[in-house]
């Protein structure tokens, strides 16, 4: 992993935080970057890559912590500020079993098969920052594993 993307990495995290100096299309491609880092080292094979919905940032923004919307997505929130500010640290992303962990801890934002994603930041007491992934939602993520518990 060379320093450029190590940098890029730290720059995605801070998303979380309102921290943004990026265009849309930078902040998504810094998500690709890491979906693709973790992919590898998860062995997650053919991970997708994202877009940017603004449709998705739109029912994001809906959000409440009584009331998710359903639709063709998942719903995904980001990790907590403590979090954020472990993620970002280059020595915690250089360790594959922390990028493993990642892939454990955050599956819907990980799932290979999601190409468009949305993301607010809503400082509720439930929750800081949520983004939706499409197309897969989180009904057929539940079909799928009822399936393979068969």
């Amino acid at each position: 992993m060379n320093l450029l993307t190590l940098i890029g990495i730290c720059l995605l995290i801070g998303l979380g935080q309102g921290k943004t100096f990026l265009t849309i299309d930078g902040q998504i491609d810094m998500a690709n970057s890491l979906r693709h880092m973790v992919a590898n080292f998860a062995q997650i094979p053919n991970m997708a890559n994202l877009s940017y919905d603004p449709e998705l940032e739109r029912k994001a923004k809906s959000i409440t912590c009584e009331h998710h919307p359903t639709g063709p997505f998942t719903f995904f929130v980001g990790p907590s500020e403590k979090e954020w500010q472990k993620i970002s640290n280059p020595q915690y992303l250089q360790n594959q079993v922390n990028l493993r962990s990642l892939a454990e801890k955050y599956p819907k934002f990980f799932d290979p098969d999601q190409t468009k994603i949305g993301c607010t930041e809503l400082k509720l007491k439930c929750f800081d920052f949520v983004c939706l992934l499409g197309p897969k939602s989180d009904e057929q993520d539940s079909e799928a594993m009822n399936k393979k518990k068969r």
